[in-house]
């Protein structure tokens, strides 16, 4: 019994100094880890160590900044070439129509009158021009333009309308047909022009009267009794406050014929009539 406890005494001695045997080995040890803990605390070198390749890396990138610069010059360069190439354009087009509206402008008071004819019957002339109303006065072109009604155009597209018209006043050689810039050119055109006072118009005096003129025409659809009902007697009724009426009317609605035109405008019979040289030759010859 004895034995057996020296036994374990022995056994405990002997595990005592093991486990010593075995703390001095791992304090033995210790120091490679705390050597190696340096190169863990290196480690964090090693990061600091980073930071300032991270600052080396921005300063590469320096030179990288540094050779930008020239790359933007040239890109500099090329906008104002771009700009210049518009600038010099505007002004280019802005130039031409500046030319062009003189000229135009210039040519718009460009009618000189024809002999014979005031600068006021002038101005009125260019007033009126291509309308309504259009007198000559040495410009032919301005006696076209549009009727006063639409009948008048007989149906036809206006272009066209307006090429019929000019071959009527000024003519047209390869169809045949004459121009009639004589009969203005006339003097009894000038006359005409002279005594209606259109710069001048006499001054309206009376009033309250009733005038009414009966006007017979050869056919209500022909072009000449159109112009009287749709152009002269409104403007009559306007240029006197309504004391003067035209009536039209025509040669089947009086059941007249027109060879006794002249005689029955000269005897009172009829007020105004239109005169047509086919029906009064007889009576006076062309």
């Amino acid at each position: 019994m004895r034995q057996r406890r020296i036994w374990i005494l022995l056994a405990a001695a002997l595990t005592t100094v093991l486990a010593v045997g075995l703390a001095a080995c791992g304090q033995d040890d210790p120091p490679p880890e705390s050597a190696a803990q340096p190169p863990a605390v290196s480690a964090p070198t090693t990061a600091a160590t980073a930071a300032p390749t991270s600052v080396d890396e921005p300063a590469k990138a320096q030179p990288n900044a540094t050779e930008i610069p020239p790359t933007p010059a040239p890109a500099a360069t090329q906008p104002p070439a771009p700009t210049a190439a518009p600038a010099p354009t505007s002004p280019t087009v802005a130039s031409t129509p500046a030319p062009t509206e003189p000229a135009l402008a210039a040519t718009v008071p460009i009618p000189t009158p024809a002999p014979g004819y005031s600068p006021e019957i002038t101005a009125y002339a260019a007033e009126y021009a291509n309308g309504p109303g259009a007198i000559y006065v040495g410009d032919a072109t301005q006696l076209l333009g549009p009727p006063p009604h639409q009948s008048l155009m007989f149906g036809m597209p206006e272009a066209i309308y307006r090429q019929a018209s000019a071959a009527a006043v000024l003519g047209f050689e390869p169809a045949g047909i004459p121009g009639h810039i004589f009969v203005y050119e006339s003097d009894y055109y000038k006359d005409l022009v002279e005594k209606s006072n259109l710069t001048n118009p006499t001054k309206l005096t009376s009033s309250g009267e009733t005038i009414n003129i009966q006007h017979v025409c050869i056919d209500r659809n022909l072009p000449t009794c159109v112009l009287m009902q749709t152009y002269l007697a409104p403007n009559l009724w306007e240029r006197t406050n309504g004391q003067v009426e035209l009536s039209v009317t025509s040669f089947v609605e009086l059941g007249l014929a027109g060879p006794d035109t002249l005689s029955q405008v000269a005897d009172g019979s009829l007020d105004m009539a239109n005169i047509f040289t086919g029906y009064v030759a007889g009576a006076h010859p062309s």
